[in-house]
C-alpha cells in the first residue's frame, strides 16, 4: 500500500513538473513591456528574456539605468529601451507611442514592475505625500499602463487582440499589514484587488492577470527623514525628542536586522515566477515567492486578526 502510494506521489510529482515546463506556442517569438527595468528584478527578467530570444521593451525611470541596460545587452537585436514614469500619462503615453511605431508583431504581455518603498514609520510620523507618492506608483502606475492597451488603442498593443496576458508586482504585504509600511500596504492591498477584478473582466477577451507575490527580497534602510520632517507638536507627543529619535534609531535598527534575517538572496524565484507567468502553457493566478512569504506570511494571512497582530 505505501509503495502504491509513493509512486502516486512521485507520477503527480512529475506531470506537476511537465506541466510547469510547458510553454505557449512560439513562445520565444512573443513581445514584452517592462517598467521598472533600471535595477532590480525588472533588469534580471529583462536578460532572462533576451536570453530566449523574445523581444522586449524596457522602461526605465532614468537615463543612467536605460544606459545601464543597454550596455549589458549590447549584443541584443531584440532589446528596444525607453524611458518612462509610470506616474506621469505623458510619459506613459509616448511610451506605447514608440512601441506601436517600433512593434513587429502584436504585443504579447506587459509587466508592471515598477514600484516603491515610499517611507517607513508610525503613521503620525508621516505625510500624506508619502501616501499619495507611494499610491501614485504601486498602484496608479499599473491603472495607468492597462489603460493604454485598451481596445480603443493600435491594435498593435492592445492585449485583446494577441489574447496576451497582464503580469504584475505585487507583494505579501498585499495580504497582510505590515509594521511600519503603511503606505506602501495601502497600495499593495489596493492593486491586488484591482488585478483581481482585471482577472474577472478580460477573461472573456482571452486576456489573463497574473500577480507576483514576493516576501522579503532585498530591503532599504529605513528613511530618518521622516523624523526630521516631524512637526514639534507630534515630536512632543510621543515623548522627549532626543528619547523618541533614539527609539527610531533602534526601530530602524531592529526593522533592518528582522527584514535581513528573512530575506532570501535568490532573486531567481521572482524572475522565474515572471518568466511563467508570461510564457507558461498554464500560468497561475498567483506566484508566492520565497520561502518566508509561503510558510510565514501566506499562513498568517488567512489567520484570525487576533492571531495576526
Amino acid at each position: 500500500m505505501l509503495l502504491y502510494i509513493v509512486v502516486a506521489l512521485l507520477i503527480c510529482c512529475l506531470l506537476r513538473y511537465l506541466r510547469q515546463k510547458a510553454l505557449v506556442p512560439d513562445a520565444y517569438k512573443k513581445t514584452v513591456f517592462i517598467t521598472g527595468c533600471d535595477t532590480g528584478f525588472g533588469r534580471l527578467l529583462v536578460k532572462r528574456l533576451l536570453d530566449v530570444q523574445v523581444t522586449v521593451f524596457a522602461g526605465c525611470y532614468t537615463s543612467k539605468g536605460e544606459a545601464e541596460v543597454v550596455a549589458e545587452n549590447s549584443d541584443c537585436s531584440n532589446l528596444f529601451t525607453l524611458p518612462i514614469d509610470v506616474t506621469d500619462d505623458n510619459s506613459v503615453t509616448e511610451a506605447y507611442k514608440f512601441i506601436s511605431r517600433t512593434l513587429q508583431s502584436r504585443l504579447w504581455g506587459i509587466v508592471n514592475n515598477a514600484g516603491i518603498f515610499s517611507a517607513y514609520g508610525p503613521d503620525d510620523w508621516l505625510s500624506i505625500e508619502e501616501y499619495q507618492k507611494s499610491m501614485s506608483v504601486n498602484f496608479f502606475g499599473s491603472v495607468r499602463m492597462k489603460f493604454l492597451t485598451g481596445c480603443s488603442k493600435s491594435s498593435q498593443i492592445c492585449l485583446q487582440e494577441s489574447h496576451g496576458r497582464i503580469v504584475t508586482m505585487a507583494s505579501v504585504s498585499g495580504r497582510i499589514h505590515s509594521l511600519y509600511m503603511a503606505p506602501y500596504t495601502a497600495a499593495k492591498f489596493a492593486l491586488e484587488g484591482y488585478m483581481d477584478c482585471l482577472r474577472l473582466e478580460l477573461s472573456r477577451f482571452g486576456v489573463t492577470v497574473h500577480i507576483i507575490e514576493p516576501g522579503a527580497f532585498r530591503t532599504t534602510l529605513l528613511d530618518e527623514k521622516v523624523w526630521d520632517r516631524l512637526p514639534l507638536n507630534v515630536q512632543t507627543e510621543y515623548g522627549k525628542q532626543y528619547v523618541v529619535k533614539e527609539m527610531f534609531h533602534l526601530v530602524k535598527k531592529a526593522w533592518n536586522y528582522g527584514a535581513q534575517l528573512v530575506a532570501s538572496r535568490s532573486f531567481h524565484y521572482v524572475v522565474d515566477s515572471y518568466f511563467h507567468a508570461l510564457l507558461g502553457q498554464f500560468p497561475r493566478d498567483r506566484y508566492i515567492c520565497g520561502w518566508d512569504a509561503r510558510f510565514l506570511w501566506q499562513p498568517l494571512s488567512i489567520c484570525p486578526s487576533v492571531v495576526q497582530v
